[in-house]
């Protein structure tokens, strides 16, 4: 039996929330889409300014439209960062603990219990420090690096994971 516990940081989750989300497969077509939408419209008002057309066809609605694509391409995470850490912050300092066994993990917190068999988790998303495990389509669990007791607690972890053919995603520059 393997036990991860540790106490809630509203900052770790809601990052880890943000990268659940952003994953999502329409929810990643429909953000990469926008993307490039946005750069083709920075792109053209580049060229536009370059050809001298800044002082006489500029509207008020290409420099809106150029604000809010600097704003999508630079600030789009950190926003719904802030919005979710706001929101997640009563759960500031609770202690959960998470119990992984042959037959499936136990979740507990604020005297509630959550038992998972491993074929419900989907996906277990690798950060820098931590494991984002995925269930239900909608939920997860998030896993620092932290909760664990030492390196080798990490590396049983990952054999455990491997034996139970869970699909592994990568993400070793993304912080929590």
């Amino acid at each position: 039996m393997l036990v991860v516990k540790y106490q809630i940081k509203a900052y770790e989750l809601s990052r880890a929330n943000s990268l659940f989300i952003e994953e999502k497969p329409f929810l990643k077509l429909l953000i990469n889409s926008v993307n490039v939408l946005v750069i083709l419209i920075i792109f053209y008002t580049i060229l536009r300014v370059l050809n001298g057309a800044f002082y006489t066809d500029f509207t008020v609605s290409d420099i809106m439209a150029n604000i809010f694509g600097i704003f999508w391409l630079f600030y789009r995470r950190n926003f719904h960062i802030k919005i979710a850490k706001k929101t997640l912050s009563n759960l500031e300092d609770e202690t959960i603990c998470l119990e992984f066994g042959e037959n499936g993990v136990t979740h507990k917190v604020q005297q509630k219990t959550l038992r998972l068999k491993w074929r419900e988790i989907k996906k277990i998303y690798y950060v820098k420090n931590g494991f984002i495990a995925t269930y239900n389509d909608d939920q997860f669990l998030w896993l620092p690096f932290r909760g664990f007791s030492g390196d080798k607690n990490i590396s049983d972890f990952k054999k455990l994971i491997d034996s139970k053919n869970t699909k592994a995603i990568k993400f070793l520059d993304y912080v929590c």
